[in-house]
Protein backbone atom coordinates (compact mmCIF):
# COMPACT_ATOMS: atom_id res chain seq x y z
CA UNK A 1 0.00 0.00 0.00
CA UNK A 2 1.20 3.43 -0.89
CA UNK A 3 1.46 5.79 1.46
CA UNK A 4 -1.29 8.34 -0.87
CA UNK A 5 -3.63 5.04 -0.50
CA UNK A 6 -2.80 5.23 3.27
CA UNK A 7 -3.94 9.02 4.04
CA UNK A 8 -6.94 8.14 1.17
CA UNK A 9 -8.33 5.52 3.47
CA UNK A 10 -6.85 6.04 7.19
CA UNK A 11 -10.75 6.79 8.16
CA UNK A 12 -11.88 3.36 7.22
CA UNK A 13 -9.02 1.23 8.24
CA UNK A 14 -8.70 2.39 11.66
CA UNK A 15 -12.57 1.96 12.43
CA UNK A 16 -12.12 -1.82 11.35
CA UNK A 17 -12.18 -3.96 14.69
CA UNK A 18 -11.40 -6.94 13.18
CA UNK A 19 -7.65 -6.72 12.12
CA UNK A 20 -5.40 -8.47 14.21
CA UNK A 21 -2.45 -7.34 15.90
CA UNK A 22 -0.02 -7.53 13.27
CA UNK A 23 -2.07 -5.79 10.95
CA UNK A 24 -2.55 -2.94 13.01
CA UNK A 25 1.05 -2.70 13.33
CA UNK A 26 1.73 -2.82 9.97
CA UNK A 27 -0.81 0.39 9.52
CA UNK A 28 0.80 2.50 12.05
CA UNK A 29 3.90 1.66 10.84
CA UNK A 30 2.70 3.16 7.09
CA UNK A 31 1.42 6.36 9.58
CA UNK A 32 4.87 6.89 10.51
CA UNK A 33 6.11 6.31 6.59
CA UNK A 34 3.40 8.93 5.89
CA UNK A 35 4.10 11.17 8.76
CA UNK A 36 6.98 10.75 10.75
CA UNK A 37 7.24 9.97 14.36
CA UNK A 38 4.68 9.07 16.23
CA UNK A 39 5.96 11.67 19.03
CA UNK A 40 4.64 14.37 16.28
CA UNK A 41 1.63 12.96 15.48
CA UNK A 42 -0.70 16.24 15.83
CA UNK A 43 -4.54 16.43 17.04
CA UNK A 44 -5.98 15.31 13.66
CA UNK A 45 -3.78 12.54 12.81
CA UNK A 46 -3.91 10.89 16.50
CA UNK A 47 -7.87 11.14 16.04
CA UNK A 48 -7.62 9.46 12.25
CA UNK A 49 -5.82 6.77 13.68
CA UNK A 50 -8.75 5.83 16.14
CA UNK A 51 -8.48 2.18 17.30
CA UNK A 52 -4.62 1.47 15.44
CA UNK A 53 -3.45 4.02 18.11
CA UNK A 54 -3.58 0.90 20.41
CA UNK A 55 -0.79 -1.34 19.46
CA UNK A 56 1.29 1.97 20.35
CA UNK A 57 3.74 0.79 23.51
CA UNK A 58 2.87 2.36 26.81
CA UNK A 59 6.36 4.94 26.16
CA UNK A 60 4.87 5.89 22.82
CA UNK A 61 1.73 6.76 24.20
CA UNK A 62 2.76 9.07 26.77
CA UNK A 63 4.43 11.30 23.88
CA UNK A 64 1.22 11.55 21.74
CA UNK A 65 -0.92 14.48 22.64
CA UNK A 66 -4.06 13.14 24.14
CA UNK A 67 -5.62 16.20 25.28
CA UNK A 68 -8.99 16.39 23.22
CA UNK A 69 -12.00 14.20 24.94
CA UNK A 70 -13.41 14.09 21.40
CA UNK A 71 -10.46 11.70 20.37
CA UNK A 72 -10.07 9.49 22.96
CA UNK A 73 -14.29 9.23 23.07
CA UNK A 74 -13.65 7.70 19.37
CA UNK A 75 -10.52 5.51 20.51
CA UNK A 76 -11.73 3.87 23.55
CA UNK A 77 -14.46 1.36 22.38
CA UNK A 78 -11.69 -0.65 20.70
CA UNK A 79 -11.40 -3.77 22.76
CA UNK A 80 -7.62 -4.61 22.44
CA UNK A 81 -6.26 -1.59 24.90
CA UNK A 82 -4.56 -3.45 27.68
CA UNK A 83 -5.13 -1.76 31.09
CA UNK A 84 -1.48 -0.54 31.49
CA UNK A 85 -2.29 1.52 28.13
CA UNK A 86 -5.77 2.49 29.65
CA UNK A 87 -3.89 3.84 32.43
CA UNK A 88 -1.04 5.71 30.38
CA UNK A 89 -4.06 7.82 28.23
CA UNK A 90 -5.98 8.29 31.14
CA UNK A 91 -2.33 9.37 32.89
CA UNK A 92 -1.47 11.51 29.62
CA UNK A 93 -4.85 13.11 29.42
CA UNK A 94 -4.75 14.21 33.00
CA UNK A 95 -1.02 15.93 32.81
CA UNK A 96 -1.97 17.62 29.56
CA UNK A 97 -5.42 19.28 30.92
CA UNK A 98 -3.66 19.73 34.70
CA UNK A 99 -6.51 17.64 35.93
CA UNK A 100 -6.64 15.54 38.47
CA UNK A 101 -9.36 12.40 39.07
CA UNK A 102 -11.25 14.73 41.02
CA UNK A 103 -11.36 17.50 38.94
CA UNK A 104 -13.20 15.19 36.64
CA UNK A 105 -16.99 16.57 35.72
CA UNK A 106 -19.31 14.67 34.07
CA UNK A 107 -18.28 15.43 30.50
CA UNK A 108 -14.72 13.83 30.95
CA UNK A 109 -16.10 10.63 32.65
CA UNK A 110 -18.78 10.14 29.73
CA UNK A 111 -16.15 10.95 26.96
CA UNK A 112 -13.28 9.07 28.45
CA UNK A 113 -15.33 5.77 28.20
CA UNK A 114 -12.66 2.41 28.56
CA UNK A 115 -10.08 4.45 29.50
CA UNK A 116 -11.97 5.03 33.06
CA UNK A 117 -11.01 1.44 33.42
CA UNK A 118 -7.57 2.11 33.99
CA UNK A 119 -7.99 3.94 37.17
CA UNK A 120 -6.64 2.14 40.35
CA UNK A 121 -8.21 1.89 43.99
CA UNK A 122 -7.67 5.83 45.43
CA UNK A 123 -8.30 7.52 42.02
CA UNK A 124 -11.92 5.80 41.97
CA UNK A 125 -12.51 6.63 45.31
CA UNK A 126 -11.55 10.54 44.64
CA UNK A 127 -14.50 10.66 42.04
CA UNK A 128 -16.20 13.60 42.32
CA UNK A 129 -19.84 12.04 43.22
CA UNK A 130 -22.24 14.59 41.52
CA UNK A 131 -20.06 13.98 38.39
CA UNK A 132 -20.95 10.30 39.31
CA UNK A 133 -24.60 10.73 39.28
CA UNK A 134 -24.86 12.73 36.01
CA UNK A 135 -22.62 10.07 33.98
CA UNK A 136 -24.24 7.43 35.49
CA UNK A 137 -25.72 5.83 32.00
CA UNK A 138 -22.11 5.87 30.78
CA UNK A 139 -20.57 4.37 33.63
CA UNK A 140 -22.95 1.23 33.05
CA UNK A 141 -21.84 0.98 29.84
CA UNK A 142 -17.58 0.27 30.47
CA UNK A 143 -16.51 -3.16 29.75
CA UNK A 144 -13.69 -2.78 32.62
CA UNK A 145 -12.07 -6.02 34.26
CA UNK A 146 -14.13 -7.14 37.52
CA UNK A 147 -11.98 -5.64 39.64
CA UNK A 148 -12.72 -2.26 38.75
CA UNK A 149 -16.00 -2.90 38.72
CA UNK A 150 -16.19 -3.43 41.99
CA UNK A 151 -14.63 -0.40 42.99
CA UNK A 152 -16.78 1.34 40.76
CA UNK A 153 -19.97 0.03 42.09
CA UNK A 154 -19.04 0.89 45.85
CA UNK A 155 -18.40 4.53 44.80
CA UNK A 156 -21.58 4.48 42.66
CA UNK A 157 -23.48 2.88 46.08
CA UNK A 158 -22.11 6.73 47.37
CA UNK A 159 -24.73 8.32 45.02
CA UNK A 160 -27.33 5.93 44.75
CA UNK A 161 -27.21 4.15 47.99
CA UNK A 162 -26.64 0.07 48.41
CA UNK A 163 -27.89 -2.52 45.08
CA UNK A 164 -30.63 -3.14 47.11
CA UNK A 165 -32.19 -0.06 47.07
CA UNK A 166 -32.00 0.24 43.50
CA UNK A 167 -35.33 1.25 41.53
CA UNK A 168 -35.79 -0.49 38.42
CA UNK A 169 -35.01 2.75 36.04
CA UNK A 170 -31.68 3.05 38.05
CA UNK A 171 -30.52 -0.90 37.45
CA UNK A 172 -30.78 -0.37 33.61
CA UNK A 173 -29.68 3.16 33.75
CA UNK A 174 -26.06 1.63 35.70
CA UNK A 175 -25.67 -1.69 33.34
CA UNK A 176 -22.55 -3.12 33.79
CA UNK A 177 -21.61 -1.68 36.99
CA UNK A 178 -23.96 -4.43 38.66
CA UNK A 179 -20.90 -6.83 37.79
CA UNK A 180 -19.39 -5.50 40.46
CA UNK A 181 -21.83 -6.73 43.04
CA UNK A 182 -21.29 -8.61 46.20
CA UNK A 183 -23.01 -11.86 47.17
CA UNK A 184 -24.91 -10.14 49.65
CA UNK A 185 -25.82 -7.80 47.07
CA UNK A 186 -27.45 -9.58 45.01
CA UNK A 187 -29.12 -11.30 47.83
CA UNK A 188 -30.55 -8.23 48.48
CA UNK A 189 -32.04 -7.63 45.12
CA UNK A 190 -35.80 -7.73 44.96
CA UNK A 191 -37.45 -9.78 42.34
CA UNK A 192 -38.56 -6.38 40.64
CA UNK A 193 -34.96 -5.59 39.54
CA UNK A 194 -34.06 -8.40 38.19
CA UNK A 195 -35.05 -8.04 34.67
CA UNK A 196 -33.38 -4.81 34.54
CA UNK A 197 -29.88 -5.83 34.86
CA UNK A 198 -28.50 -5.51 31.71
CA UNK A 199 -27.04 -9.14 30.33
CA UNK A 200 -23.65 -8.58 29.65
CA UNK A 201 -23.46 -7.55 33.60
CA UNK A 202 -25.13 -10.52 34.11
CA UNK A 203 -22.72 -12.97 32.44
CA UNK A 204 -19.97 -11.31 34.34
CA UNK A 205 -21.00 -12.28 37.59
CA UNK A 206 -18.81 -14.67 38.80
CA UNK A 207 -20.51 -18.08 39.56
CA UNK A 208 -19.38 -18.22 43.47
CA UNK A 209 -21.68 -15.27 43.42
CA UNK A 210 -24.29 -16.00 40.79
CA UNK A 211 -25.38 -19.01 42.69
CA UNK A 212 -26.68 -16.97 45.83
CA UNK A 213 -29.46 -15.95 43.82
CA UNK A 214 -33.17 -17.40 44.66
CA UNK A 215 -35.22 -19.68 42.37
CA UNK A 216 -37.32 -16.69 42.36
CA UNK A 217 -34.60 -14.03 41.95
CA UNK A 218 -33.82 -16.48 38.82
CA UNK A 219 -37.51 -16.99 37.84
CA UNK A 220 -37.55 -13.50 37.68
CA UNK A 221 -34.32 -12.48 35.48
CA UNK A 222 -36.34 -12.48 32.37
CA UNK A 223 -35.90 -14.21 28.80
CA UNK A 224 -32.98 -11.97 27.45
CA UNK A 225 -31.43 -12.31 31.43
CA UNK A 226 -31.81 -16.45 31.44
CA UNK A 227 -30.20 -16.33 27.89
CA UNK A 228 -27.03 -14.36 29.15
CA UNK A 229 -26.44 -16.85 31.60
CA UNK A 230 -23.07 -18.77 31.00
CA UNK A 231 -22.40 -22.62 31.04
CA UNK A 232 -19.56 -21.96 33.99
CA UNK A 233 -22.53 -20.04 36.17
CA UNK A 234 -25.35 -22.81 35.15
CA UNK A 235 -22.84 -25.27 36.98
CA UNK A 236 -22.67 -24.18 39.92
CA UNK A 237 -26.96 -23.95 40.36
CA UNK A 238 -28.74 -26.35 41.87
CA UNK A 239 -31.06 -28.45 40.23
CA UNK A 240 -33.83 -25.90 41.33
CA UNK A 241 -32.54 -22.85 40.21
CA UNK A 242 -31.52 -24.59 36.80
CA UNK A 243 -35.09 -25.31 36.71
CA UNK A 244 -35.58 -21.65 37.40
CA UNK A 245 -33.56 -20.40 34.46
CA UNK A 246 -35.69 -22.57 32.30
CA UNK A 247 -38.83 -20.62 34.12
CA UNK A 248 -37.32 -17.26 32.87
CA UNK A 249 -36.70 -18.51 29.61
CA UNK A 250 -40.08 -20.02 29.11
CA UNK A 251 -38.99 -23.07 28.70
CA UNK A 252 -40.84 -26.28 30.56
CA UNK A 253 -39.76 -26.35 33.99
CA UNK A 254 -40.06 -30.39 33.90
CA UNK A 255 -36.57 -30.47 32.06
CA UNK A 256 -34.10 -28.96 33.88
CA UNK A 257 -31.10 -30.39 31.10
CA UNK A 258 -32.24 -28.35 28.44
CA UNK A 259 -30.56 -25.03 28.76
CA UNK A 260 -27.14 -26.95 29.38
CA UNK A 261 -27.62 -28.64 25.62
CA UNK A 262 -28.65 -25.62 24.35
CA UNK A 263 -25.76 -23.86 25.41
CA UNK A 264 -23.50 -26.30 24.13
CA UNK A 265 -20.58 -24.25 22.03
CA UNK A 266 -21.15 -22.29 18.94
CA UNK A 267 -24.37 -21.30 20.08
CA UNK A 268 -25.13 -17.64 20.82
CA UNK A 269 -27.67 -15.91 23.14
CA UNK A 270 -29.79 -15.38 20.02
CA UNK A 271 -29.22 -18.93 19.10
CA UNK A 272 -29.92 -19.96 22.44
CA UNK A 273 -33.80 -18.13 22.92
CA UNK A 274 -34.50 -19.61 19.12
CA UNK A 275 -34.16 -22.84 20.42
CA UNK A 276 -36.34 -21.94 23.33
CA UNK A 277 -38.79 -20.82 21.33
CA UNK A 278 -39.07 -23.68 19.24
CA UNK A 279 -38.77 -26.16 21.73
CA UNK A 280 -41.74 -23.87 23.52
CA UNK A 281 -43.66 -23.96 20.01
CA UNK A 282 -42.85 -27.76 19.84
CA UNK A 283 -44.83 -27.92 23.35
CA UNK A 284 -47.74 -25.93 22.30
CA UNK A 285 -48.08 -28.44 19.44
CA UNK A 286 -48.39 -31.37 21.35
CA UNK A 287 -51.27 -30.33 23.13
CA UNK A 288 -53.58 -29.22 20.39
Amino acid sequence: MSTQTFEDTVDLLSSVLGFSQQQRVALVDKAVEAWGPTSGFDQEQISNLKYLISVLDVADLKQLDLSSIDTLEGMSPCPTWTQEKRAAVLERYLQLNNLTVAGLGNLELTGLGNFLCGMNTDQISQLNTEAVKFAARSLGKLTCPLETMELLKEKVAEVFGPMSSWSPAEMSELGNVAAGASSEDLKGLSRGVMSYICPSAVACIPPERFQVLSVSQLQSLGPENAAAVTQTQMAELSTAQRAAINTALGLPTRSTNIFVAARSPGLSSFGLIHVAHTLSLIVLLLFL
